[in-house]
């Protein structure tokens, strides 16, 4: 059976030249350091796959061009339709977060400590994409050994569109003690990154001809000056370039773009470094009896973050990380 695991940052416990016995409240501030401070804080460094950024499309429908176009033999049909990525530079704020799921609990009123037992572990995921493709997933070591130079990257070539929520089971075996006047779960903690962003957005347009098949993936502004003589046209001009009849007709072409941006949220889990298994970490959670009110009984939060485990702390709650690996999926 596996046993908690043994945590090592490579902070001042390495640099000493004792042996160094650990209280339990030393295991406890270490547990809730590595989660609320370290683990949580290195998911927060993103960074953006530059060869496959997150995207996105709008919707995309062909509809029959006007007589003016459809007549000079430029295009039987056109859709219209807006791209957009997210770069570096356009990251607003970015917060890790999990969401637990309880595998077991039990109250120990005493005197002697508990045994909790699990065999295997539930990771729940949820995405909230918005019509983003987009998948995250670690770089670098999330483990033992967390190093300072691993982060979450974000790409398209790693989305999974097909679900917005998510179970995954892997079958596990994992001991705990629960101390006499707690109330003990073993959770399983799937980790999760919440990204704001600043996009632009640039539009685009595309003919098709009965003879000729799909013309060239041209930008709005960069129409030519024949086919925008009809308000089909027009009124994309109108809508994504500095465009002014008075000035563009006259010979001033083509109308310059508009800076158009948006504002979003995405919601991602985030997966292990081999894109197959989400990242998680098994959590015992022990709160003091003493603390709860009568007839309280404890829940999971939905979310969770630093903020909420420090306000656990501050209440007595303790926290112990479990060896995450696991034997086999189902």
């Amino acid at each position: 059976m596996k046993t908690f695991a043994t945590l090592s940052f490579g902070l001042a416990l390495a640099a000493s030249a004792h042996p160094t016995v650990r209280t339990r409240a030393d295991e406890q501030d270490y547990n809730a350091t590595y989660l609320g401070q370290i683990l949580l804080d290195r998911l927060e460094k993103i960074a953006i796959n530059e060869e496959s950024p997150p995207r996105f499309v709008s919707p995309q429908a062909w509809q029959h061009t006007c007589p003016d176009v459809l007549l000079s033999f430029q295009g039987e049909q056109v859709q219209f339709w807006h791209e957009a990525s997210i770069h570096p530079n356009d990251t607003i704020s970015k917060k890790a977060f999990y969401i637990p799921h309880v595998e077991t609990g039990d109250i120990n009123p005493g005197p002697g400590d508990l045994k909790l037992s699990i065999a295997k572990s539930t990771m729940n995921s949820k995405m909230e994409s918005k019509g983003w493709t987009v998948g995250a997933k670690v770089a670098g070591t999330f483990g033992a050994k967390d190093g300072p130079s691993a982060n979450v990257e974000l790409s398209a070539s790693y989305s999974d569109t097909t679900t917005t929520t998510k179970m995954q089971t892997v079958t596990t075996s994992h001991d705990a003690s629960c101390k006499p006047g707690y109330e003990c779960r073993l959770e399983t903690w799937t980790f999760h990154i919440a990204v704001r962003a600043r996009t632009r957005l640039l539009p685009y347009y595309q003919t098709w001809t009965a003879g000729g098949g799909h013309g060239a993936k041209t930008e709005t502004c960069q129409m030519k000056q024949s086919v925008a003589t009809c308000e089909q046209f027009r009124q994309r001009l109108r809508e994504w370039c500095d465009y002014s009849p008075e000035v563009n007709d006259k010979g001033v072409w083509p109308p310059a773009p508009l800076d158009r941006t948006e504002d979003i949220e995405l919601k991602l889990p985030i997966a292990e470094a081999n894109g197959n298994q989400l990242m998680s970490r098994i959590v015992l959670v022990s709160e003091p009896i003493m603390r709860k009110k009568s007839g309280d009984v404890p829940e999971a939060v939905k979310e969770g973050t630093q903020q909420t485990i420090k306000e656990a702390m501050e209440r007595g709650t303790m926290f112990q990380v479990l060896d995450s690996s696991t034997s086999s999926s189902s």
